[in-house]
């Protein structure tokens, strides 16, 4: 296509307005889910013919998508095909810079930014791709691997195909580790399973069905194995300005964490949402102050915003917190966080 369409090139009813109807459905079954997904966290993706797909679109959430908003047509084969050529550069930023204009020069839609992640969708062979920011897996992917792959095949059995990608910055180094690990994934009926280790879980299959049900198969077990029911969501309470003064369209919130049993909370990062987030680790006035082991004070423009960054706080201490008591805690590499600082992570948007 020569010009951006504002619209798929497919009416709806088709085979690819079908795709718009079960992609949606998916987004928002996996957007409910608070220990799924917190913020604009997570994506999905479907392949719609052998060169165009569906990805959701930068800062809407998953909960939020519908057939007419929320998601982009790009060329998958076009971002396979420039994903080598961005390791030519030199440099985080030029890195970043190339993958970028990658994902713009492949958008066929006009509106709604690409996702960051699109490149992992781009070259996952599956059909349908949900990559979520999962509690349970994030901690499944800080365990030790022969134990992750063990618990695993008792769930699914050994005809689960289990990929595990180190810690990666999102974008083009993680699209980068992923193309290393290409060989060991078939395409065909199978489902796959992506551990991205300090980021989260991607799933991958011929269908839509096959995502949740494995979804469901995992989540149960490993949420009972690593006991998250006793965590409940954060409670978000705005500051009075005499608490704590906020600059000019701003308001300080309270984030607390009542009734957990047990909180093993500080600001190092450990997974990748947390300094996407919050702006801790420059000479700038910080968005996020440490209370106590169980308070944050956060700085926000709307209570949408808090909303996401309340939820983002609660992953990372309920996964900093389990990972300590297992003896599992790796914090993301010093590298990796200021390389995550000078890229453009999903935040929250307020244009919906």
């Amino acid at each position: 296509m020569s010009e951006k369409s504002p619209l798929p090139p497919f009416e709806k009813g088709g085979s690819g307005g079908f795709a718009v109807d079960f992609w949606a459905n998916l987004s928002r079954r996996l957007g409910s889910d608070l220990l799924l997904t917190q913020a604009s966290g997570g994506n999905t993706s479907v392949k719609i013919n052998d060169h165009q797909f569906l990805v959701k679109a930068s800062g809407l959430r998953l909960g939020e998508v519908t057939t007419d908003k929320g998601w982009v047509l790009a060329d998958y084969q076009a971002i396979r095909k420039g994903v080598p050529d961005i390791e030519k550069k030199q440099g985080v930023e030029a890195k970043s810079n190339a993958y970028q204009s990658l994902l713009t020069s492949s958008t066929l839609t006009r509106g709604p930014k690409i996702s960051l992640e699109a490149g992992l969708h781009a070259l996952l062979p599956n059909r349908w791709v949900a990559h979520v920011h999962s509690i349970a897996g994030q901690l499944l992917g800080l365990m030790p691997e022969e134990e992750a792959r063990d618990f695993c095949f008792s769930l699914w059995g050994e005809d689960l195909k289990f990929c595990w990608i180190p810690p990666a910055v999102p974008g083009h180094e993680l699209c980068s580790k992923v193309a290393e690990n290409m060989s060991n994934v078939p395409q065909g009926q199978t489902v796959n399973l992506w551990i991205l280790q300090n980021h989260g879980i991607a799933w991958g299959s011929d269908s839509d069905k096959k995502i949740l049900g494995a979804v469901d198969a995992f989540e149960e077990p490993l949420r009972k194995r690593f006991g998250l029911h006793r965590y409940p969501p954060p409670v978000i309470e705005p500051l009075a300005s005499h608490q704590r003064p906020a600059p000019k369209g701003k308001t300080w919130y309270q984030v607390r964490l009542p009734g957990w049993p047990t909180c093993h909370f500080d600001t190092t990062p450990v997974l990748t949402d947390f300094p996407g987030h919050f702006d801790l680790w420059s000479d700038t006035p910080p968005d996020f102050i440490q209370a106590d082991d169980r308070t944050a004070h956060i700085l926000a423009a709307s209570p949408r915003e808090i909303d996401g960054h309340a939820q983002v706080f609660y992953a990372h201490a309920l996964v900093s917190t389990i990972a300590r008591q297992e003896g599992w805690f790796r914090p993301l590499p010093p590298a990796a966080v200021h390389a995550i600082k000078i890229l453009l992570i999903e935040r929250p948007a307020e244009i919906y």
